[in-house]
C-alpha cells in the first residue's frame, strides 16, 4: 500500500479560500464592532479600528475611557500596543539574527543553536501571554463599559480569540461611562426612526 500525499494537499488547497473568507469576515466584524464603539463614545479618529496594530491603542483607550469614568487611572492605550508590537519586533529579530548566525556560522555548536532556539521560543511565549493578558484585561473593561452584565461571559470569550462578537454585538450600546449603568441591557442608539 502506497502513500500519496496528493489528497490532502488538494483539500488544503481547497480550504485556503473558505478560511481566508471566515479571516476577513471576522477582521470586518472586529473593525466594525469597535469603530462604532469609539465613535459613539466620541473618540477621536476612530478609524484606527481598520489597522492591525493601531487597533489595540483603539481598544486601550475605550478601556481607558472606562477606567478614568469609574475614577482610575490606566494605561491600556500605551501597554496594549507596546507589548504587542514591540513584542512582536523582539521576537521577529530574535528570529532572524539566529537565522543568520545559523547561515555564517554552519558549524556551530548544535547545543548552542538548540538552545537559543528555545530561548527564543520562551521569549514568544512570555509576549504572547503577556500581550493576551492585557488584551483580555481591556476587553473586561470595555465590556463593563458597554455590557455590563454580560461582561464576564464577553471576556471568556475574549479569553479564546472569539472578542470579536463581543465587539460587534455591543457596537451600538450606549456606554455607562455616558449614561450610567442601565439594567439588564443598555439602550441602544437611535438613528431616525428606525432601532439599530
Amino acid at each position: 500500500m502506497s502513500y500519496s500525499p496528493v489528497p490532502y494537499f488538494v483539500v488544503m488547497i481547497s480550504a485556503m479560500p473558505i478560511t481566508s473568507l471566515v479571516s476577513i469576515a471576522i477582521y470586518v466584524f472586529r473593525s466594525l464592532g469597535l469603530y462604532s464603539m469609539a465613535e459613539n463614545t466620541g473618540i477621536s479618529h476612530p478609524w484606527m479600528a481598520w489597522v492591525p496594530f493601531v487597533r489595540q491603542y483603539l481598544l486601550g483607550r475605550l478601556a481607558d475611557r472606562y477606567a478614568a469614568s469609574q475614577g482610575q487611572q490606566t494605561s491600556y492605550r500605551i501597554f496594549m500596543p507596546a507589548i504587542q508590537c514591540g513584542g512582536g519586533a523582539l521576537v521577529t529579530m530574535g528570529a532572524i539574527s539566529w537565522v543568520v548566525r545559523i547561515v555564517l556560522w554552519p558549524n556551530s555548536s548544535l547545543a548552542r543553536d538548540l538552545l537559543s532556539f528555545l530561548g527564543l521560543v520562551a521569549l514568544w511565549l512570555v509576549i504572547t501571554a503577556a500581550s493576551a493578558v492585557i488584551t483580555v484585561l481591556g476587553c473586561y473593561k470595555v465590556f463593563l463599559d458597554y455590557e455590563p452584565t454580560s461582561a464576564v461571559a464577553y471576556t471568556v470569550l475574549a479569553f479564546f480569540g472569539l472578542d470579536w462578537i463581543p465587539l460587534f454585538l455591543c457596537r451600538n450600546n450606549v456606554p455607562t461611562g455616558i449614561a450610567g449603568h442601565c439594567s439588564p441591557k443598555q439602550p441602544r442608539y437611535q438613528v431616525g426612526n428606525r432601532r439599530m
